[in-house]
Order: C-alpha cells, then structure tokens, then sequence
C-alpha cells in the first residue's frame, strides 16, 4: 500500500497528474478509510480543476481523521475555489474550526488571514468579530499579521457601527504603517498595505462623524438605505440621508471589470447575495467602478502599458458587461437601484501620471461616466452622477470634494442622495 501511495503521490510531483490520480482512485477503491489517500486525491482532483471531486475527496479524509488540521485546511482551500464561490462560508468555517481547535498551531496565523480574506470578500464582516477577535485575543501575533488582522476588525467594527472600536483597531493599524513601505519610502503594495489604507480611511470618515454629528444616525435606525460596493461603499456608512440610515455591506477588492467577465464569477456570486440580504422594497446604491479608474491599476495601466490600447472601446465593453450583470442580479427588486458614477479625480492622482498621460486619464473618466449613464438608461437604472458634481470642469476635482485623496467626502453623497429623496 505504502510503495503504491508513493508512487501516486511521485507521478503528481512528476506533473503526470492524469496517472497520479488513476493510481490514487484505484487505492480508495481498496482502502476506502485512509484519510491521506483521499486527501492526495483531493489534492490530484484540485490540480486536475476538479474542484468538486477535490471537495469531496477531502470531505472524506476530513471524516477519516476529525483531529488532522492539515486535512481540515486542504478542505478550506478547495472549498474556496470550488462551485463558483458559492462554498466560501464552508470554507470560512473550516478556518474557524481550525482556530478554535488549535489556536497555537504554527500555521493559525494564516487560518486567520485567509478567514479575514474570505469574509471581506463575500460581505460577511460579522465573521471577523466572531472568530478573528477571539483569536487575536487569545494568542500573540507577529507585526505584521497584528497589522492585517487589526485592519480587517477596524472594518468589521466599524461595518457593525461599533464605532469606539473601530477607532482603537485604526490606531493599532496606522501604529505600524511603517511596515508596509521599503527603505526608501515606497508601499509595498500588498493586503497590509491596503489594510493601511482602509484604516487610515476609517479614522478620517469617524473624524467626519465627530466633526458632523447630525449627520450620523442612531445605531438600527430605520427605515434604511443599503449601499453595496467596495471601500467607496463605506464613505455613507452609518449617516443619515434622507431620512433614512445608511448600513453598507462591503465586497473588499471588487472591481466593476469582475462583474462582467467569467473569470469573476466568485465576486458575481457575492454581490447576488448581497443584494438578496436587502429586502425588496428597499432602496440599493451601488458602488463599484473607481478602481477601474485608477492611474496605477485597471484600464488606465493597460493603457499605459500598450500604447495601441483602445480606450474608449474597452471602456464600453467594461461598462456593458458590469451594467448588465446587475441588471441580471437585481432580479425582481421593486425598490430602486441606483448605480453610482464615478467622480473626477482629486488633483493629488496627478503625481502618479506622466505629464502626457494625465489628460488622457482625466478623458477616461469623463468616458467610464458617460458610458455608464448611458448603459444605466438603457437598462432601467438610476444613475447618480457624481462626476458632474465634482468635476471643476478641466475634469479634475474640486477642493474637498474627496476625504483622503481616492474616497469621496461624504458630504457629496449626502448632498446628492439627499437631493434624490431615494425611498
């Protein structure tokens, strides 16, 4: 048994995977209770894309040995990539497990991380308080996970309107920004870096708060004005707009341009349950589509990176497909949807342009807006301009219309959902 699981486990490191896994369906036939030969066919059905198969096989092995973490992980990995993203919240909850059983193995740290990811990215922040505190609490961490880990309950915190911990968790984050740049100054630009981020954001939107706090609206209030995108969509978090609370639900790291390509699917399938989590009736903004507009990401660097790029048309083909998903995942809403633009860019954006460039990236945004008014129209969505708001007419922004630079200061959107009376 041992010399054959051998030679299975060799034609898989060999790259003959097809043969590996023959060998390795062969041995679960005959020995149908060994937990690591239904974990190396997980792992030959993952390498091979199968990724239910690769479930499956490590749902056994999981059964086959309940006290091997190391099997309870491979489990969350395929789980994580398999069904479309539909099995993140198994996935999830096998880091939970693992965290709650073996708090101090040498890999928990990493549960940790790859839970916060996967929490964040399908909109279930919740989670993070859940789990992720306790073992924060319970267990020291390395600078740089303490970095990541504190970024990911600043925003869970701050998401379940706990506002006083947010704040602390910002503080810890911001503490050790010195860790997410070189020798010479420059962001490594990894998840703690964008945890940085997000922290020194939160702190700037609760200085907001404090500086304007009628604007704020009282913990569960209703009725309320659900806003779903990614950091953007945190910008109206917990104000009041039009009588109404605004509760954002946060799909960390999506981008207009997954909604509208297979390779997106898992992000697809997060933003349909998002908007399946808000009653019908009840009013949705969406904001996704600023970090396609970026100068160092998205379109914009493909455009910088070939010269033969065509803008406009790749500018219409991302809108089309990122409208349409919606109009697709809205299903029979009878409450409005309203999609946000996106705002002329703060004059800082400048800096990370070449002098030539800088024009063509303040057309781009000027054409990202127009296309999506137009895609909006003729799909049935209320477009909120926000561009036209911000713009000083050069196509770059008007003082204090942005909070830090990217994110918008959230007195535009009070001003402008307020002015839409959104019911």
């Amino acid at each position: 048994m041992q010399a054959t699981l051998t030679q299975a486990i060799q034609l898989l490191q060999a790259g003959q995977l097809g043969p590996g896994r023959q060998v390795l369906r062969k041995l679960a036939k005959t020995a149908p209770k060994d937990a690591v030969v239904q974990h190396w066919l997980g792992q030959a059905e993952r390498a091979l894309g199968n990724m239910d198969d690769a479930v499956s096989a490590h749902q056994r092995a999981v059964q086959l040995a309940l006290n091997e973490p190391v099997l309870r992980e491979h489990l969350a990995m395929a789980l994580t990539y398999s069904n479309r993203g539909r099995n993140m919240l198994p996935a999830i909850e096998c880091y939970a497990q693992l965290l709650r059983q073996y708090p101090q193995a040498e890999g928990a740290q990493n549960w940790a991380i790859n839970a916060q990811t996967l929490a964040l990215r399908s909109a279930q922040p919740a989670v993070l308080r859940e789990v992720i505190a306790p073992y924060c609490a319970s267990q020291p961490s390395a600078r740089l996970e303490q970095l990541r880990l504190s970024g990911g309950l600043c925003i869970a915190a701050f998401l379940a309107g706990d506002f006083a911990e947010a704040a602390t968790h910002a503080q810890q984050v911001l503490a050790l920004r010195d860790q997410t740049h070189d020798a010479q100054g420059n962001p490594i630009v990894d998840d703690k870096y964008f945890y940085s981020i997000y922290a020194g954001f939160i702190r700037d939107l609760l200085a907001w708060h404090a500086a304007n706090p009628t604007m704020v609206a009282p913990a569960q209030a209703q009725p309320v004005l659900h806003v779903i995108g990614e950091s953007h969509s945190l910008t109206a978090h917990g104000l009041r707009i039009a009588g109404q609370r605004v509760q954002a639900q946060l799909i960390m790291g999506a981008k207009a341009y997954f909604f509208g390509v297979p390779v997106g699917e898992a992000w697809q399938y997060s933003l349909e349950q998002c908007l399946r989590r808000v009653p019908a009736e009840a009013p949705v903004l969406v904001t996704f589509g600023e970090i396609d507009c970026r100068p160092n990401e998205g379109i914009m660097q493909q455009c910088i990176n070939n010269p033969a790029y065509a803008l406009e048309q790749e500018i219409e083909k991302l809108v089309r497909g990122y409208v349409k998903f919606l109009h697709k995942a809205k299903g029979r809403r009878r409450g409005p949807v309203i999609v946000s633009g996106v705002p002329a860019p703060a004059e800082e954006k400048r800096a990370e342009l070449t002098d030539d460039m800088a024009p063509r990236f303040a057309r781009m945004i000027a054409t990202f807006n127009q296309c999506l008014a137009a895609a909006c129209a003729d799909y049935g969505f209320t477009f909120m301009d926000v561009y036209a708001h911000t713009n000083r007419g050069d196509g770059w922004a008007k003082r204090a219309m942005h909070l830090d630079g990217v994110h918008l200061n959230p007195s535009v959107l009070v001003h402008l959902l307020g002015g839409m009376v959104v019911r």
